[in-house]
């Protein structure tokens, strides 16, 4: 029973370590939103051809081209690991579902009305 604790607990800081691991390269402070100044970096890293502290080395040109479009639409986004390569890195605020199935998603001011 000791052994299988040890097991589960291991398995649940992989799963731990790999979601840290999910922030876009271009976001140097990980905090789910890429600037323009993280933008300017990593596109004058990837157009001298230089290496980067995180991610892939060389910058793939898909990661660049995320990371702009990513930028160009407020610069929020979060990881959704069902998609592939750099459309894993998805525009806006991550959805929050709840323990009964409800998902939330964030709504922009003075986009809703009710009635």
């Amino acid at each position: 029973m000791k052994q299988t604790t040890i097991l589960i607990i291991l398995l649940a800081m992989a799963h731990i370590s790999y979601a840290e691991e999910a922030f876009h390269p271009a976001d140097t402070n990980q905090d789910w939103q890429i600037s323009a100044q993280e933008f300017q970096a990593y596109n004058q890293a990837w157009q001298q051809n230089q290496s980067w502290p995180h991610g892939t080395v060389p910058i793939p040109l898909t990661d660049l081209t995320r990371a702009a479009f990513l930028l160009s639409n407020g610069g929020n986004y979060f990881y959704d690991d069902s998609k592939t390569d750099a459309l894993r890195w998805v525009s806006g605020k991550k959805p929050i579902t709840n323990t009964l199935g409800m998902t939330f998603v964030d709504i922009a001011p003075g986009t809703f009305m009710m009635g």
